[in-house]
């Protein structure tokens, strides 16, 4: 009767097999998962807060033919500039950012800036007789001391949206 020839229990391991066993260690990771996997990482980056709105008000034109003017502090916590596409609310028909500029002649003028730019890293102040948000036509009715949101379309494609606080003007806002 013959014998089987029998492989040893033990053999030399070579850097080769150590390399085939790491491979098969991650073989989960195929490349559309990996894809995958790194489209949900970058996803949460985006899906965190680019911006921070903070000192936020409305005050509000005497009538509502005359533009209500917004003032409030943006901060770019992200290490990119971050242009702001468009600005919305509910209860405004339209939102605009302007900016007073000052003439060599001495007369101030108000410029709409289409798309404003956040510097990384940085913060913007908007107020009076600077930069400042123009809301013109209110579509609801808007109550003094309450909060209505503010939305900001921003360049990534995201979609922030703020708290701000009314108040009524408490002087006369020529614009």
């Amino acid at each position: 009767m013959k014998h089987k020839e029998q492989k040893p229990l033990h053999r030399k391991i070579t850097y080769s097999d150590l390399e085939v066993l790491k491979l098969h260690k991650y073989a989960f990771f195929t490349p559309p998962k990996i894809l995958t996997l790194l489209m949900l990482v970058g996803l949460s980056t985006i899906s965190q807060a680019e911006l921070v709105v903070t000192e936020a008000s409305i005050h509000l034109g005497p009538m509502s033919k005359i533009p209500s003017a917004g003032y409030l502090t943006i901060q770019n916590k992200s290490q990119n500039e971050i242009s702001i596409q468009a600005l919305s609310s509910d209860h405004f028909e339209k939102v605009e950012w302007h900016e007073t500029v000052i003439s060599t002649d001495g007369i101030a003028k108000m410029r709409m800036k289409k798309t404003p730019v956040i510097p990384a890293l940085s913060k913007v102040v908007l107020k009076r007789g600077g930069k400042h948000l123009m809301l013109y036509q209110p579509s609801k009715q808007i109550e003094t001391k309450s909060e209505i949101d503010l939305v900001f379309k921003l360049s990534s494609g995201m979609q922030q949206s703020f708290p701000v606080k009314i108040h009524r003007h408490k002087k006369p806002h020529n614009h």
